[in-house]
């Protein structure tokens, strides 16, 4: 188990070497580091991945298929490279990573060092035998854009092209973290190209900042892992957090990030960068376009926002819903009255009750605002708007304090528990996704790949918990304290947006066989009052009233006419009777009412004949006398799984009609 995190760990480091090739030019008046990052001990540290929540996580027997895959690719990278790499792994002891300047007017580059006592000689032969790489007279192994050559127990890191030389030494910042660095942002901006009469100068806008220096400290700790990100010389523009703005949230939120606006405080660090920045009349020019509309100036609105502005993320069907709220002020509230206009929405109802507002047709959610006793809110869950308008109470509190802390003017939570039973209840329709991009004979195998992580996150939910960080203000700078943030967030967030997507998608599918199962009920009504078939779906929806929503579909709300009408005599169970484009799902498939109104979904590439031959028969001169039947459905008849042997040909009634155009028209 633990070699596959001795494994990330020394390919993060490596990583970290190629990363920083990619530094543009740069200009520097000393030798100096831009950026360090030091791991000093590293068999420490896979101790500490071993008894560590996660190395818990990893070690349980759901979780064996993935460890065995994980064997096989270190198989295969022994067979690759002639040598086992749990020899380099075990050995490995610290490593360093560094963005340096070497000289005056010279360009940033890379540097490291990562110290084998007892393998260099198998590091140096390992690298060698890569694919790719060029084993120069002196040793110098260069791989891709980085060189790397033995200096005793150290393998050195320099760009290629470059000599490898001893890069300069980094003492931990912490000694006790198992990673820390630090990024120098008055090298960095001394490393800027200059201009010869800048209009701005960074030095300038980094002193009204008040950034000098960030430290990050890594480590591994039996609860998780511990965070701590410190800014050097920063004074926050913040206050501390109000509970009660926060008290009508529920108890677990999947995700809450809050912060305690200080708006006189934000005033002047705008006014401070703006002045940095070169802009001697400050904020006049904007001042005069808010003055011409009656809104208050720049520094008013900004002084304005004084209070805990937030954005919850509450779990909710069929996807999560988000929420973000302001604090309310005279100036705000004069922003929102202005924006009401422009918009449409009534900012005076919304002090009394949510109002909807109008948004781009494409969103698949019904989007509110509500002027609150304190807050504009606005967000997609109507029944918290409503709690949150009725200042009722809703179970959530902060964090508790740790004694003698300094307040917290800064908050962000996230259940890892609660997004990973979410990821849960989405995995069967990812699944799906998925393994409908994997060629088939790879399906079995990603099959058996996805349950075995299905099975893994369920036995672990029970040990998993919150990810939260904090941050404080002290005289010397900010600092933001975290717990188990930079590990299995970005791994469940990660796998879980894409799986919102394809949520998306279902919903939208949803929405649109509604459209249809309508529309036929539409057609089949016009029929029975006419005593004839309509014409086409702009005569339907004028003679039934038919709302022009019904005609608008929720994946693609810029076609104008996305659901195409095949005139039928009597259709049947089996035949088409309403189409949707397949440009709606981006060429996935297609949506199809049929002559009884029911939906079903036909993928891609089936969805394209389909479309085709609907297109050739709605375009016909059989549809315009009176109508297609099933037997006309021929061509795609292995699409519908219709027995051609069970078929009877049946000719409509002669019918004077005017000829259909291909393309259905656009409904008014």
């Amino acid at each position: 188990m633990r070699h596959h995190f001795r494994f990330q760990l020394l390919t993060a480091v490596l990583l970290a070497q190629s990363a920083a090739l990619h530094a543009g030019e740069a200009v520097a008046t000393a030798p100096a580091v831009v950026m360090s990052a030091t791991c000093p001990d590293l068999a420490r540290t896979r101790e500490r991945i071993a008894t560590s929540l996660w190395g818990r996580i990893y070690a349980m027997p759901a979780l064996a298929t993935l460890r065995t895959a994980a064997d096989a690719q270190m198989a295969e990278a022994a067979k690759t490279l002639g040598i086992d790499p749990n020899l380099l792994i075990a050995d490995v002891a610290c490593a360093e990573s560094l963005v340096i300047l070497p000289a005056p007017g010279a360009a940033p580059l890379p540097a490291g060092r990562v110290r084998f006592p007892a393998t260099i000689a198998l590091a140096m032969q390992a690298l060698a035998a890569r694919p790719g790489a060029v084993t120069a007279g002196d040793g110098v192994v260069t791989l891709g854009e980085a060189a790397y050559r033995r200096s005793g127990e150290w393998l050195l890191i320099g760009a290629a092209g470059k000599a490898v030389a001893e890069p300069p030494r980094v003492a931990p910042l912490e000694p006790d973290s198992d990673l820390s660095g630090r990024l120098d942002f008055t090298t960095l901006v001394r490393a800027m190209p200059t201009e010869p009469a800048p209009k701005r100068d960074p030095q300038r806008v980094l002193a009204a900042l008040g950034l000098s220096t960030m430290d990050v400290h890594f480590a591994f700790a039996p609860d998780g892992t511990h965070e701590r990100l410190e800014l050097a010389g920063v004074q926050l523009p913040l206050a501390p957090l109000d509970g009660a703005a926060l008290a009508s949230l529920p108890a677990q939120p999947l995700v809450v990030w809050a912060a305690g606006l200080d708006g006189a405080k934000l005033a002047a660090m705008a006014d401070r960068v703006v002045a940095a920045g070169g802009e001697t009349g400050g904020f006049t020019e904007v001042d005069a376009q808010l003055a011409a509309l009656k809104l208050p100036g720049v520094d008013a609105i900004l002084a304005g926002l004084h209070g805990t502005a937030w954005l919850a993320v509450l779990n909710g069907a069929p996807f999560p819903s988000v929420t973000l709220a302001v604090p309310a002020s005279p100036e705000i509230d004069a922003c929102v009255a202005a924006l009401g206009t422009r918009l449409g929405f009534d900012a005076v109802a919304a002090r009394s009750q949510a109002v909807v507002l109008q948004l781009p047709a494409r969103l698949p959610v019904l989007v509110q605002l509500r002027r609150t006793a304190t807050h504009w809110v606005v967000g997609s869950d109507a029944e918290l708007l409503d709690r949150l308008g009725a200042g009722a109470a809703g179970g959530y509190a902060l964090p508790p304090a740790q004694p003698g802390a300094l307040p917290a003017l800064g908050l962000f939570t996230l259940d890892q528990r609660g997004l990973g039973q979410l990821l849960l209840s989405y995995l069967p329709l990812m699944m799906q996704g998925m393994l409908a991009t994997v060629p088939p004979d790879q399906q079995q195998v990603q099959r058996k790949n996805l349950l075995s992580f299905q099975q893994g996150l369920a036995a672990a939910l029970p040990l998993l918990g919150a990810s939260t960080a904090v941050a404080t203000q002290a005289p010397v700078g900010a600092t933001i304290t975290a717990r188990n943030l930079y590990v299995v967030t970005p791994i469940l967030a990660g796998m879980l947006l894409p799986t919102i997507g394809l949520v998306r998608e279902q919903a939208n599918r949803t929405k649109t066989g509604r459209n249809l199962s309508q529309i036929v009920g539409a057609l089949i009504a016009y029929e029975t009052q006419e005593e004839k078939t309509a014409p086409d779906l702009a005569t339907l929806a004028k003679a039934m009233s038919l709302p022009k929503t019904l005609f608008i579909d929720p994946s693609a709300p810029a076609i104008a006419a996305p659901y195409l009408y095949v005139r039928a005599f009597e259709p049947s169970a089996q035949q088409p009777f309403i189409l949707q484009d397949p440009a709606c799902t981006r060429g996935k498939g297609m949506t199809v009412a049929y002559g009884d109104s029911h939906v079903g979904f036909i993928k891609a590439p089936a969805a394209q004949r389909l479309w085709a031959e609907a297109q050739r028969l709605a375009a016909s001169p059989k549809a315009a006398a009176g109508g297609i039947t099933l037997a006309d459905w021929a061509a795609v008849f292995d699409i519908l799984h219709v027995d051609p042997q069970e078929v009877e040909a049946a000719d409509p009634p002669a019918a004077p009609a005017p000829a259909l155009k291909p393309e259905p028209a656009p409904i008014p």
